[in-house]
């Protein structure tokens, strides 16, 4: 308490990003059983991706200008990765469809950039609570402290956009895949008109 007033400490910046890990672990095993792939592997892999993501939209909320192009880049990231990592360890390491784990990677980002537009204009109509993540004067790594450092408001948040944010993302990944099928390729159907 007297080393850390704030509250600002790195268990708190550990506590925000293992949430986002376990929302993403959650989704991704309930989502595994619900299509009869391994549970564990959808486990490891949402971890995975909830941790990048949460981490991601967190740096992109203290980025200020440069926050949309930097949350777009690590959900993508996040998204590949929790996909590349899903297909290896449901399909074998050897028999991973890069293409799949691209979209899967654009999808997570096009979700988590609208999340991040929705924090931020949580953000900023609440500078009482969240000023410290928005106010340019402080330095960027004074920031992402106050943006990773959990707290009731952050908790309710990251719990409430993020499961949002999760299961939205899963439901079009899954469209995606009965749309494309085994090969990752989207099938579009033109009527002429």
């Amino acid at each position: 308490m007297y080393t850390d007033p704030n509250g600002k400490s790195f268990i708190g910046i550990l506590g925000t990003i293992l949430l986002g890990a376990t929302i993403g672990a959650v989704v991704g095993a309930v989502v595994a059983a619900i299509n009869g792939d391994d549970m564990f592997a959808g486990f490891v892999s949402g971890a995975v991706s909830g941790a990048i993501i949460t981490a991601s939209v967190a740096i992109s909320l203290a980025s200020g200008p440069l926050g949309p192009p930097i949350c777009d880049a690590g959900a993508f990231l996040g998204g590949y990765l929790g996909d590349y990592g899903n297909q290896g360890m449901n399909n074998g390491w050897n028999n991973i469809d890069r293409n799949h784990a691209l979209i899967a990677g654009e999808i997570t980002a096009i979700i988590s950039l609208a999340t991040f537009g929705i924090m931020s204009h949580a953000l900023i109509a609440s500078p009482e609570i969240f000023g410290n993540v928005t106010n340019q004067s402080l330095s960027f790594l004074s920031r992402l402290n106050a943006s990773l450092s959990i707290n009731v408001y952050t908790y309710y948040i990251a719990v409430t956009y993020g499961v949002i944010a999760t299961i939205l993302n899963t439901l079009l990944n899954s469209i995606f895949d009965s749309n494309g099928g085994e090969s990752g390729e989207i099938v579009i159907d033109a009527v002429a008109g």
